[in-house]
């Protein structure tokens, strides 16, 4: 089964480039949606190795995923994985994820930068980058992104039954 990996990105050129190459290093396809870039977030993927294909506006996140999605489904993917482009997510994951779905036969498998051990599999951990504290290189998660990701996770909850730890 064939596997790609979206990642969507809005001005994300500093860190871009090592999130594809960490992908394709891994041995997966990827295509880069980028939500209409100020920066050269287009370029340095291009130059990374992936496909892009651009908004020209920024939609938001879920227009940027479901750009990505029909090209993979245009494309013949089996399996899409999507994957943030600002290196928090551990490209390690990724054959775990696809295996995943592909073993349980489920259609979709969630991961977590916030569950530190595995309780039920499949649960993925964070890139490796990414701190105890919530952050990239010991930074920490702004207090609005928190507020923000609760937010997210109560409302999937209220609304879909689903508990997440993640959002």
């Amino acid at each position: 089964m064939s596997t790609i990996v979206v990642i969507p990105a809005h001005n994300e050129a500093r860190k871009i480039y090592t999130v594809v190459q960490g992908v394709i290093q891994r041995g997966f396809d990827v295509v880069v949606v980028d939500d209409g870039s100020s920066d050269n977030t287009s370029d340095e993927a291009r130059r990374a190795g992936a496909v892009v294909l651009r908004h020209f506006i920024n939609r938001g996140y879920g227009s940027a995923l479901t750009t990505g999605n029909a090209w993979a489904l245009q494309n013949q993917y089996d399996v899409i994985v999507h994957f943030d482009g600002d290196g928090q997510h551990n490209p390690d994951e990724i054959k775990n994820l696809a295996n995943s779905i592909i073993r349980e036969k489920v259609d979709v498998v969630i991961g977590s930068r916030f569950i530190k051990e595995s309780v039920s599999p499949p649960v993925f951990r964070a890139c490796p980058e990414y701190s105890e504290g919530g952050g990239l290189r010991g930074g920490s998660v702004p207090f609005i992104r928190k507020f923000l990701i609760k937010f997210a996770i109560i409302f999937t909850w209220i609304f879909s039954g689903i508990k997440l730890s993640d959002a």
